[in-house]
């Protein structure tokens, strides 16, 4: 992969560990403002990865029509990019905010955008969430590493 892919990705891979890791019922704005930056990046991501500028805008429906044209098999994502749409600059600075619904609903909204992105620039989406901890856990804990060593 391209590195100026690479790094796009990687702070797309920020954002929405910003957004996970934040309380929506305390910061509802922000946890918005880092989902809808993951699937802007996300997006520029893959028109970089076609060897194309990406628009200088922050609206996710244009980025996806500059997506759209370099990349033509892309499922349609308009409805949950429209989701996010609000949370790019404007909700950075005083004046309409989300609630914790709206965060909620943003962070759903990444992570059904996020998948899609990640196969069409050719990356696995890990398995992630209290399911997958859990079972890192148990193949740690089963002791055998220590009977090795005694």
């Amino acid at each position: 992969m391209d590195l100026d892919v690479e790094l796009w990705v990687q702070r797309a891979e920020e954002d929405r560990m910003a957004a996970m890791q934040l309380d929506p019922a305390v910061l509802p704005g922000i946890v918005a403002f880092h989902c809808q930056q993951c699937a802007e990046k996300y997006l520029k991501a893959l028109i970089v990865a076609h060897w194309t500028v990406p628009r200088k805008t922050h609206n996710l429906l244009e980025i996806a029509q500059q997506a759209c044209d370099v990349e033509e098999d892309l499922p349609d994502l308009t409805e949950s990019l429209a989701v996010l749409n609000p949370y790019s600059v404007d909700i950075r600075y005083p004046g309409p905010d989300a609630d914790e619904a709206a965060a909620a609903n943003a962070v759903a909204a990444m992570e059904r955008v996020r998948p899609v992105l990640r196969e069409a620039l050719g990356l696995e989406t890990p398995e992630e969430g209290p399911e997958a901890e859990d079972d890192d856990a148990d193949d740690s804990d089963t002791g055998d590493d220590l009977a090795e060593t005694e």
